[in-house]
C-alpha cells in the first residue's frame, strides 16, 4: 500500500504503479520490500524509509534497468514515481525496451513459464510452509468470503472485450458498497488504529505529524531515512531529504473503481 494511502491522502493512479513496485521487487528478492513483526510495524516503515534497490543488491539474472524500473515505481513521493504521466511513461522505459506490447495487450503472447498446477494452492509450487496446511489455507478462504473484503472488489474486472460501462445507478451502489465496506474495514482493524508503533507514536500521531511537515508548497524539509536491503536481508540506513509532495487530510475522498 502506497504511503499516501496509509496516510489517508487523496492519491491517485500513482499508487497502484507502486504496488507495481512491491510486486516486482517480491519476484526479485523473493521477499518483501517492506518488512516487520506486525502490521503495524509494516506501516511504519512504508511512512518512514525509502527502500532502494543498489547495484551491488541485484540478484544473477536481472539487470540494472529492472532494479531502477522498481526503485522508480517504489518513490515515496507520487510525483516522483514512475507511471504519473500514464502508461506511456512505463513502456517508454529501458526495462522494456524491445517489448511487444501490441501482443501482449490483445493476450497473443506467450508466457516463458507456465506452471502444470492443478489449483492455487498446489505444494509444488509454493514455498511458504503455511499454504502447505490444510487448515491454515481454509482458515485464510474464509477470510476471503467476509462481505466487507468481497465488497472491495466489487466492479473490478480483466476483460478486453467487455464494454466498459457505468450507468447512474451503477456508480452511486458501487459507492454505497464502498463505503461500506470501507467502515466495516476500519472496525476490523480499530485496534491496529489505536495501536503504538515502534517509536511510541500511534498511526493517526504519525499522520497528523506528516501533514504537519507538509507546508503550503508542500515541500517536506524533514529528513527521512532511506532504507535499502542486501541480499542477505540486512538493512542499511542513510538520511535524504524528501519531498513528500501530498495533499492534506481534509482533502481525502473516496475513489469509486472504473467499470
Amino acid at each position: 500500500m502506497a504511503p499516501e494511502v496509509m496516510c489517508r491522502q487523496n492519491h491517485g493512479v500513482a499508487a497502484d504503479y507502486f504496488a507495481v513496485g512491491v510486486i516486482a521487487y517480491e519476484c526479485m528478492n523473493g521477499r518483501r520490500p517492506y518488512i516487520g513483526k506486525s502490521r503495524r510495524e509494516i506501516r511504519e516503515n512504508i511512512i518512514q524509509f525509502q527502500v532502494k534497490i543498489g547495484d551491488d543488491d541485484i540478484p544473477p539474472g536481472w539487470s540494472k534497468e529492472a532494479a531502477d524500473f522498481i526503485n522508480q515505481c517504489l518513490q515515496r513521493k507520487p510525483s516522483r514515481r514512475l507511471g504519473l504521466q500514464g502508461n506511456s511513461e512505463v513502456k517508454k522505459h529501458a526495462w522494456f525496451d524491445g517489448f511487444d506490447w501490441e501482443s501482449f495487450t490483445h493476450k497473443k503472447m506467450t508466457a516463458s513459464y507456465t506452471p502444470r498446477q492443478q489449483d492455487n494452492f498446489d505444494k509444488n509450487y509454493v514455498n511458504n510452509p503455511e499454504w502447505k496446511d490444510g487448515s491454515i489455507v481454509e482458515e485464510h478462504a474464509k477470510n476471503l468470503d467476509r462481505q466487507s473484503v468481497q465488497l472491495q472488489f466489487r466492479g473490478y474486472y480483466y476483460d478486453k472485450d467487455r464494454p466498459r460501462r457505468t450507468t447512474p445507478f451503477q456508480s452511486g451502489l458501487q459507492s454505497l458498497m464502498l463505503e461500506t465496506a470501507q467502515k466495516q474495514a476500519i472496525d476490523e482493524e480499530e485496534d491496529d488504529n489505536k495501536g503504538i508503533f515502534g517509536n511510541g507514536k500511534s498511526v493517526d500521531a504519525m499522520i497528523k505529524e506528516l501533514n504537519e511537515e507538509m507546508g503550503a508548497d508542500g515541500e517536506d524539509t524533514k529528513p527521512i531515512q532511506e532504507e535499502s536491503y542486501g541480499i542477505d536481508g540486512n538493512a542499511s540506513k542513510s538520511i535524504e531529504s524528501q519531498n513528500f509532495g501530498l495533499e492534506p487530510l481534509s482533502q481525502a475522498r473516496l475513489l469509486v473503481p472504473r467499470q
